[in-house]
């Protein structure tokens, strides 16, 4: 199957479910029978009228009755449905006013043969690069979005800054121009097509590498980025993986890799112009991370900032890869901060 696509539209249904649903539980269901397999997407949240159910799946609309006013195009589910018929099954919701909703779909996926399996390489992770430091440029509406290009860059090395307008990315060219820049097509005002156009107008936009962005996959042509001077493309929702394989073919870069079981650079112990918080703090921290209790942990973080303000270092070296929902980083961040002569930590 496709892996990204299906991604994309299990994020979706599950980013809807969790919008609404303000207390109760989400659930991701995933059954197989033969090479079908069924996915269903359930909460306990408000529920849809029959009348926004009929309508639900048409662009630009969203639900309106019961629910609360959520910032958005109303074109997820359009999407979702069109990427889910694409790959052969049908998108159904089942829902009522105050029981929650069910979104499910059944798509085949023959099994790999036992010869196919992923690359050794897969087995590696990328922990930096060689050489003299990148600068990258992030142009996003979002601010999540800018976010989380941030805190996955700049563990590995890059110069990392961001721009939420085609005219503020356009003045951070003319002072300072980066090696790359990530650039969203969507935006309002100057959009990025046009973006690309400008850039490579500028002095300096001979020698930028452009890489375009964009979740509407379906409706865009992406010969109209190559078109207007981008140099690749990369669809959203992305894998960190193709992030740094695109950054590596466009920059050249001398990947530093090391084992997926290994702690990276980024969670060797604290130095020494970091303080650590008290043992029983960091105790709660890997504990909160160990259960994958991210929001519990987010908020232990914001309490250190408000008791511990000598740990500030330490604390935003955590913040990153918990916006990021980095759950191995942070687990091995706290275990070799916690026990430093551990094998874990070593």
């Amino acid at each position: 199957g496709d892996a990204q696509k299906l991604r994309q539209v299990l994020e979706n249904l599950l980013s809807n479910a969790v919008k609404f649903t303000a207390r109760g539980e989400v659930r991701l269901t995933v059954r197989r029978a033969g090479d079908t397999t069924r996915f269903a997407v359930s909460d306990t949240g408000v529920g849809l009228a029959p009348a926004d159910q009929a309508r639900l799946f048409e662009p630009f609309q969203q639900a309106l009755e019961g629910r609360p006013a959520e910032p958005g195009t109303g074109l997820g589910l359009a999407i979702s449905r069109r990427l889910v018929q694409l790959m052969g099954g049908t998108l159904t919701v089942t829902s009522a006013p105050g029981a929650g909703s069910t979104f499910a779909f059944a798509v085949d996926l023959p099994a790999l043969d036992g010869e196919s399996h992923p690359s050794a390489a897969t087995g590696l992770r990328v922990t930096g690069y060689a050489g003299p430091r990148r600068r990258l440029l992030v142009v996003d509406d979002v601010e999540v979005n800018r976010r989380l290009i941030v805190d996955l860059l700049t563990p590995l090395g890059f110069i990392v800054t961001t721009a939420a307008s085609g005219d503020e990315a356009l003045a951070h060219v003319s002072q300072q121009p980066p090696d790359l820049v990530f650039l969203d097509l969507r935006m309002p005002g100057i959009d990025g097509l046009e973006l690309a156009r400008r850039l490579r107008r500028l002095a300096a936009g001979d020698r930028l590498k452009l890489i375009a962005m964009s979740a509407s996959v379906l409706s865009f042509n992406q010969d109209d980025a190559f078109a207007a001077g981008c140099d690749d493309f990369l669809p959203k929702p992305f894998r960190e993986s193709e992030l740094i394989q695109k950054l590596a073919l466009h920059l050249n870069l001398d990947l530093i890799t090391a084992p997926a079981g290994a702690v990276a650079p980024a969670a060797a112990p604290a130095t020494g112009a970091e303080t650590l918080p008290p043992a029983d703090k960091l105790a709660a921290l890997l504990a909160a991370a160990q259960r994958g209790e991210i929001t519990q942990l987010r908020r232990l973080l914001a309490d250190l900032r408000a008791t511990h303000p000598e740990c500030l270092a330490f604390i935003e070296r955590l913040e990153g890869p918990a916006r990021a929902f980095q759950m191995e980083r942070l687990r091995e961040i706290l275990a070799a901060s916690l026990h430093p002569g551990s094998p874990a930590a070593s």
